[in-house]
């Protein structure tokens, strides 16, 4: 397999630092995985430019003949993989959530409106053409959202938003609690021996 007229490492797509030298293409050492200020930190890497994973993710995935427009350094594989460019897409308009309690209520992902193994989502499937509304960025990766405000669940069941919003408030008071209470909790401890 070739790309950029160089051989791939091993046909995985990670390059090493020679190989992406050969490209002549643009060279980024930061990607997504780290934040500033709550948003991604592209730092030198357009945030246009997005990986093979992150174009899947966010439904403009890559064709075969496509080529990277550069490559940046993933840190924990010491190797360089491609990134794409995709200034052209409508979803750099919509906005990103980072916290998921800034989600508004009613916007599902969409595992939630796509049929799987023949059963049928709890909410509207989704539309050849609709577009997400907006992103949730969760972690590294992101998950599109859609709008689902108007619609009542089938089963009466929350979104799954919902659910993770309600446990983090769970989390939030239980931490809370711990936080404010005097008394210091000692657990026993084992006797090494």
């Amino acid at each position: 397999m070739r790309r950029g007229g160089n051989v791939l490492s091993k046909t995985t797509g990670w390059l090493t630092r020679a190989e992406v030298d050969a490209t002549n293409k643009p060279v980024f050492n930061e990607y997504a995985g780290t934040t500033k200020n709550g948003m991604p930190n592209f730092n030198r890497c357009p945030k246009e430019y997005v990986s093979k994973t992150a174009c899947k993710q966010l439904e403009f995935p890559v064709k075969d003949s496509e080529e990277p427009v550069g490559y940046v350094l993933h840190l924990g594989k010491h190797r360089y993989f491609g990134v794409y460019d995709r200034k052209e897409e409508s979803i750099w308009n919509k906005p990103f959530y980072r916290d998921i309690n800034d989600i508004p209520d009613g916007y599902v992902m969409r595992s939630e409106i796509t049929v799987t193994r023949g059963k049928r989502p709890p909410f509207t499937v989704k539309k050849k053409d609709e577009e997400p509304v907006a992103v949730w960025i969760r972690g590294s990766s992101y998950e599109v959202l859609y709008n689902r405000k108007s619609e009542k669940t089938r089963h009466k069941k929350k979104t799954v938003i919902m659910q993770m919003k309600e446990k983090a408030i769970e989390k939030e008071k239980f931490d809370s609690e711990l936080r404010n209470n005097s008394k210091v909790i000692m657990f026993p401890q084992k006797k090494r021996g």
